[in-house]
């Protein structure tokens, strides 16, 4: 029989909130948990020892808009660029909702 055992935990700081989608590096050794939040946040935390290593704002004045409500994300298997989807109401026009995906490039941290 299986068991999953909690061996470490890290408190995300405040703005930090209602985390989620999460991508992984597995080349870096690190993961990104994104926010259900307007603006929404991204949190880069390190395996090894759980460290918040930065965050990223991602504004509504960003490319194409894409800075609120996170609802999916995606790494490039090669590393270094991950893809957010967020659902986000057209800032012109009326409309429909519809998502934006956002791509955030390993510089960008």
């Amino acid at each position: 029989m299986l068991t999953l055992n909690r061996t470490s935990s890290v408190i995300l700081p405040r703005g930090v909130d209602y985390v989620r989608a999460a991508a992984t590096d597995l080349r870096a050794g690190v993961s990104y948990f994104a926010t259900d939040t307007a603006p929404a946040v991204i949190a880069k935390v390190r395996h090894s020892d759980l460290a918040l290593l930065d965050v990223i704002v991602l504004r509504d004045d960003a490319i194409g808009g894409g800075g609120r409500f996170i609802r999916a994300g995606a790494m490039h298997p090669l590393g270094g660029v991950s893809y957010w989807a967020t659902y986000t109401s057209p800032i012109r026009g009326g409309g429909p909702r519809r998502p934006i995906i956002t791509a955030v490039h390993k510089g960008s941290f």
